[in-house]
């Protein structure tokens, strides 16, 4: 038999299991919501719900992001893709600074050694491109079905590759990313046909 105290302590730990379990409800309610928002709709097409972003353009590169997801603050913070295009020669999934403006979502290339604002890999072969390096650290390609999650440390500003649940490539190490600076989700494209889906 519970004694008053014993009860009411059993019925506020009910109540904090309740609101953690919501809590967490709403958290993943909110990485479901995540969507392909800042696109160059001549170039890009977005479906289901704008969590599919496919280029319809062709031989020109272009930018889509996902603003909503923006990672700064502290801790280690990620989001995944799947590639559901047959064509990835020209595709590129990383990070870059939030906000980049329309101006150079259509005709700019971001995966260039000298570009800060990006730290992108090449779905065709894992190569890294901005932020310092310009098709280094070699680490094998993905395809159709595979999925790519990107890690953002943002307290040691780092950012790093897991492919299928597995460690991909060296990344880009400690200090890459500037304290204080946004970061999001960001796909580039180039060849028509080239898709990835932002998973919750």
């Amino acid at each position: 038999k519970l004694t008053a105290a014993a009860a009411a302590e059993e019925k506020a730990a009910a109540a904090a299991a309740a609101e953690e379990e919501e809590a967490g409800a709403s958290s993943s309610s909110a990485a479901a919501s995540r969507l392909w928002d800042r696109v160059h709709e001549e170039m890009v097409e977005v479906s289901e719900g704008g969590a599919v972003a496919t280029m319809k353009g062709n031989m020109e590169y272009t930018l889509a992001t996902c603003e909503a997801g923006r990672m700064e603050g502290t801790g280690r913070q990620s989001f995944e893709v799947e590639i559901v295009g047959d064509e990835v020669s020209g595709l590129f999934v990383g990070v870059v600074t939030a906000d980049i403006g329309m101006g150079e979502r259509k005709g700019k290339e971001f995966a260039v050694r000298g570009e800060t604002r990006a730290c992108l890999m090449r779905m065709s072969d894992g190569r890294l491109w901005g932020n310092g390096k310009g098709g280094d650290d070699y680490a094998g390609d993905l395809e159709k079905g595979d999925r790519l999650r990107v890690v953002v440390d943002c307290e040691e500003g780092s950012v790093s590759f897991l492919k299928n649940g597995v460690a991909h490539g060296p990344g880009w190490g400690a200090g890459t990313l500037a304290k204080g600076v946004a970061v999001v989700p960001a796909v580039q494209m180039y060849q028509k046909g080239e898709a990835v889906r932002l998973l919750p």
